[in-house]
């Protein structure tokens, strides 16, 4: 499949979405909270099949591309060709995709997503507090994150690096995060052409 007949695809199951737009293979929904909340159809190696992930994704959390880290898959492979693609589509995205791209609580979708283990989370985690100002649970959160890193691999120390500036900056000054948090919203956007 082509990515303007996924967007196609995407064009036609928006009407029974509300609050969704189009952009390009994603459809996303506008809240205003500085979380993306999307639906991506993506290419499969099968010419007429195509897979379609459910996700959200921390847009104050420095980003160059788009990540499933924190989503899923629905349906496995989907057949362009099914006679009653859109309805089923549409069917299992309201059944499965809408009611976790709709939740309040963005922090607990991300501790599912086991933090313990995975770098990605935890730092979202972290992030989520400092974004919602719960600076305390921020600052555990970082600890956290720091003491999950590891220095010998690069992205991993960009990561640790950011989260100890972050850290220092929190006691002295959460302004000043927040301010580095709009710019990096903004890049994100930027970057995800969104």
């Amino acid at each position: 499949m082509t990515k303007k007949e996924l967007k196609v695809i995407g064009e036609k199951i928006l009407p029974n979405l509300p609050g969704f737009v189009v952009k390009d293979q994603m459809l996303f929904l506008q809240t205003g909270d500085s979380i993306l909340r999307a639906i991506f159809f993506d290419t499969s190696d099968n010419p007429r099949k195509f897979y379609v992930h459910i996700f959200i994704l921390p847009l104050f959390v420095p980003a160059s591309h788009l990540s499933f880290n924190f989503g899923f898959r629905i349906g496995g492979s989907w057949d362009a060709d099914a006679p009653n693609l859109i309805l089923e589509l549409g069917e299992k995205i309201k059944e499965e995709g809408l009611p976790f791209l709709q939740t309040k609580n963005v922090r607990e979708v991300l501790v599912s997503f086991n933090p313990d283990k995975d770098p990605y989370a935890r730092q979202a985690l972290a992030y989520l507090a400092v974004h919602q100002g719960n600076y305390s649970l921020a600052e555990e959160e970082l600890n956290k994150l720091i003491s999950l890193l590891d220095l010998k691999i690069g992205w991993q120390k960009i990561m640790l690096d950011r989260a100890e500036v972050l850290k220092s900056d929190l006691s002295r000054d959460p302004e000043k995060i927040l301010h580095q948090f709009a710019i990096w919203e903004k890049e994100t956007l930027k970057n995800l052409g969104i």
